[in-house]
C-alpha cells in the first residue's frame, strides 16, 4: 500500500477537498487525476466550478 493524502485548494489556497489515493491503485498520473476530478464533483457542492 502506497497512500498519499490530497487536499485540493482554490485559488486562495483554502483546501475546499481532501482525500487519500493508494498510488499502487493506479498506472499513470492521468488515472489519478482523472479519479480526483470524480472524486471531487461526487464529493464537493456545486459552489465551487470544476474546470
Amino acid at each position: 500500500m502506497n497512500e498519499v493524502f490530497i487536499d485540493i485548494k482554490d485559488n486562495n489556497g483554502n483546501v475546499f477537498h481532501s482525500t487519500s489515493v493508494d498510488l499502487d491503485d493506479f498506472n499513470d498520473y492521468e488515472e489519478i487525476a482523472n479519479y480526483l476530478v470524480e472524486d471531487v464533483r461526487e464529493n464537493v457542492d456545486d459552489s465551487y466550478a470544476i474546470v
